[in-house]
């Protein structure tokens, strides 16, 4: 795999991804939203929420292998702090989808060792003078969600840890609240 865009490592913290991913369809998850993929219509059609004080801005749509979303958070905490104090996976600042009301989670984490269900995720921080910009740029292929690739529309949610702790994003259940369509993103 030597030279691979896709080239991971397992360490005992996870899986560590060391440079940007290329998941084809001129899609490369590298936390720069620049793909051609995100056009001003998808860019116009976005969602924006507080979570925890995070400012969360949201930009999906679906391509031919899967759903393609870009999160901005700025806040105030550096993802490594966005910890209860057990250090346990799921407290490090992390978006998390769900599809057409299941409870089968997406998860990309800040750190970059650790995602939930079959996804391919890249985030990059940067330090800005009020805080912190994170990126996350998460790929999740039709058939993880258990959806044909000819689908047009998913319902979904989307709630995470930001800050200080969970917050529903969106609603305050698993119950859909948005829809995700190839112009971009929607309230139901």
């Amino acid at each position: 795999w030597t030279g691979d865009d896709n080239m991971a490592f397992i360490s005992e913290e996870g899986i560590l991804v060391g440079k940007p991913l290329n998941v084809g369809g001129g899609i490369v998850l590298d936390g720069k939203l620049d793909d051609a993929v995100y056009t001003e219509t998808v860019k116009n059609n976005s969602i924006t929420a507080t979570a925890n004080g995070a400012a969360v801005d949201i930009i999906g749509t679906l391509t031919d292998g899967g759903v393609l979303y870009g999160v901005t958070v700025d806040h105030k905490l550096a993802p490594e702090l966005s910890t209860d104090g057990s250090n346990r996976w799921w407290t490090y600042m992390g978006i998390e989808f769900h599809f057409n009301g299941t409870d089968k989670q997406f998860m990309a984490m800040a750190n970059n060792h650790t995602s939930v269900g079959d996804i391919l995720a890249y985030c990059s921080t940067e330090k800005t003078d009020s805080g912190y910009t994170t990126v996350f740029e998460i790929f999740i292929p039709y058939e993880s969600i258990g959806v044909a690739s000819t689908v047009d529309s998913l319902k979904f949610t989307a709630s995470g840890w930001f800050e200080n702790g969970w917050c529903w994003m969106l609603n305050s259940s698993w119950d859909p609240s948005h829809t995700i369509t190839k112009d971009g993103l929607s309230k139901n």
